[in-house]
C-alpha cells in the first residue's frame, strides 16, 4: 500500500488524538474481501487485498502507529529498521473476528502504551535493546491478528452473510464511531 495508494492515513491511528483512518480502512477492507470471496473472483485478487489488509493491521500493532511526539522522526525509521530482526512467532490458535473495527482499535490501544517506552529507548536509553521484548510481543501480536483477519474473512465469505453478521456490522460501527 506504501508504493501504491500512499495512503499514510490508512496506517495509522492516533488514540489520543483524531489521527489515523486505520480501523475504517481495515473494516472497509475486510468487508470488501468478503464480499469478493462470496462473489468468487480470482484469488489472486483477494490475495493482494489481503496483502493490503494484513499492512494495515500489522502498522496498528506497530506503537509508534498509534501515538505521536515532537521527536518521533529522530527515532520512528531506526526503530522500523532495528525491530526487523524479530521473527514471528507462529499463532497457536486464531479467532474469529466479529467486529473488525472495534477490535483493532482495542489492539492499537493496547500497542500505543509501548510508545513512551520506544521513544525513551531511543532517546535516552540503549536504544533497540532496551524494547527487544516488547517488539517481539507486538509482532506476535500483528501475526495473531493478521491470521485471524484472513480467518475470519474466509470463514465469513465462504458461508455467506447471516443476518447475525449484517448486525455485527452495525454494532461494530455504532461502537467504533461513538465509543472510541
Amino acid at each position: 500500500p506504501d508504493r501504491i495508494y500512499r495512503d499514510f492515513d490508512n496506517h495509522i491511528y492516533h488514540v489520543n488524538g483524531s489521527k489515523g483512518k486505520g480501523p475504517e480502512k481495515i473494516r472497509e477492507k475486510y468487508l470488501e474481501i468478503v464480499r469478493l470471496i462470496q462473489d468468487k473472483k480470482p484469488w489472486r485478487l483477494i490475495a493482494f487485498q489481503l496483502g493490503v489488509l494484513s499492512h494495515y493491521i500489522a502498522d496498528l500493532n506497530q506503537p509508534l502507529h498509534t501515538a505521536t511526539s515532537k521527536s518521533e522522526n529522530l527515532f520512528h525509521s531506526k526503530y522500523e529498521k532495528d525491530a526487523e530482526v524479530i521473527e514471528p512467532k507462529k499463532p497457536q490458535s486464531l479467532k474469529y473476528i466479529s467486529y473488525p473495527m472495534s477490535y483493532i482499535i482495542e489492539k492499537a490501544k493496547i500497542s500505543s502504551k509501548y510508545y513512551i517506552d520506544i521513544e525513551r529507548a531511543y532517546l535516552r536509553g540503549n536504544g533497540f535493546s532496551d524494547v527487544s521484548k516488547i517488539t517481539q510481543k507486538q509482532i506476535n501480536e500483528a501475526t495473531f491478528d493478521v491470521a485471524s483477519y484472513f480467518y475470519s474473512a474466509l470463514e465469513r465469505g465462504t458461508r455467506g452473510t447471516s443476518f447475525r453478521d449484517l448486525l455485527n456490522d452495525f454494532i461494530d460501527y455504532i461502537k467504533a464511531m461513538f465509543f472510541r
